[in-house]
C-alpha cells in the first residue's frame, strides 16, 4: 500500500472549494482530506464562503487559480458562475473534480457524487411511507443546483406514484443552522395542516426537528432529512426525524484527490 508515482513527485496543495462551510455537513469531507493527505503525502485544504455567497465563491476560485494548486475539488453554489473559472483552471493545468454538484459543460475532469434527483426520489418514497401516501407536505432546500435537483426528485415521485400528496410550500432554509428552525416554524404556522417535511440539505433535518418540537407536533408531522449531520442524530434516535437519505461524503473527497493525482500522471495503489 502507499503511493507509487509516475515521474517526478508533485508539489502544491489539493484544495476543496465549497460553500456554506460553517455547517457541520462538511465534517466527513474534512476528515477525508486529512486522511488522504497523510496517506499520499500531499497537502489538502477545505475552504469557501461561510454562507451561501455564490459571488464570493466565484471570486475565491479566481484567487485559487492564481495560487496554482496541484488540484481543485469544488462543490458549486452556482454552476453558471463557476463554469468559466473551472475552464480557466483546466487551461492552467489544474485538474478540477466536482463534488456532489456538477458543472458538466465545463472542463472538469470528473464528478463524484450521488444522483441528486434519485436522492430526492428516495426521500419522497420514505416520506410517503411515513404519512400513508397522502397529505400536505413541505420541502426544505436552499438554492444550490444539487439540492434543487433533490426537490425535483421529491416532486417527481409524488406526481408519478402518490397523487394524494400535495407540496404546499418549498422552504429556503439557507442551509443555515441558526436560520433553518425559524424558516420551518414560519412555514408550519402558514400551513397548519401539514403532515410531513422532506429536507434536501444537511441542515434541514435539525431545523425541521426543532420547529416541529417547539410547535408540539412531534409524531404528527413526519420528517425525512438528508445526510447524517451529528446535530440531527439525536432527533433520529428519539423519533422526531423519521429517517434520512445519506451519501458517501467521506469517499467523495477521498477519491477526488486520487482522481486529481491520476489526471496529473500519478497512480496510487
Amino acid at each position: 500500500a502507499g503511493a507509487v508515482p509516475r515521474g517526478e513527485p508533485q508539489d502544491g496543495d489539493y484544495v476543496f472549494l465549497s460553500i456554506v462551510t460553517q455547517v457541520p455537513f462538511w465534517a466527513d469531507h474534512r476528515q477525508a482530506l486529512k486522511d488522504v493527505g497523510e496517506l499520499l503525502g500531499v497537502k489538502t485544504e477545505l475552504t469557501g464562503p461561510l454562507d451561501f455567497d455564490t459571488a464570493a465563491q466565484a471570486r475565491q476560485l479566481d484567487e485559487l487559480i492564481a495560487r496554482k494548486p496541484a488540484g481543485l475539488m469544488i462543490f458549486p453554489g452556482d454552476a453558471n458562475a463557476l463554469a468559466d473559472g473551472i475552464n480557466r483552471a483546466a487551461d492552467a493545468g489544474i485538474p478540477v473534480a466536482m463534488i456532489i454538484g456538477d458543472v458538466p459543460q465545463s472542463k472538469r475532469v470528473t464528478h463524484l457524487g450521488i444522483s441528486n434527483k434519485d436522492a430526492g426520489r428516495a426521500g419522497g418514497e420514505m416520506l410517503a411511507g411515513a404519512i400513508g401516501g397522502k397529505g400536505k407536505v413541505l420541502l426544505g432546500t436552499f438554492p444550490s443546483p444539487a439540492t434543487l435537483e433533490r426537490v425535483e426528485g421529491y416532486k417527481a415521485v409524488f406526481a408519478e406514484k402518490y397523487p394524494g400528496i400535495e407540496v404546499v410550500d418549498t422552504v429556503n432554509d439557507k442551509a443555515d443552522p441558526s436560520f433553518a428552525p425559524t424558516a420551518y416554524a414560519q412555514a408550519l404556522q402558514a400551513h397548519p395542516d401539514v403532515v410531513g417535511i422532506g429536507g434536501t440539505d444537511g441542515d434541514s433535518g435539525k431545523g425541521a426537528a426543532v420547529a416541529v418540537t417547539e410547535a408540539g407536533l412531534v409524531g404528527k408531522v413526519k420528517i425525512v432529512a438528508m445526510d447524517r449531520n451529528d446535530d440531527m442524530l439525536p432527533y433520529i434516535k428519539d423519533g422526531t426525524i423519521h429517517g434520512s437519505i445519506g451519501q458517501k461524503s467521506y469517499v467523495e473527497a477521498f477519491l477526488a484527490v486520487h482522481e486529481a493525482l491520476e489526471s496529473r500522471g500519478f497512480r496510487h495503489y
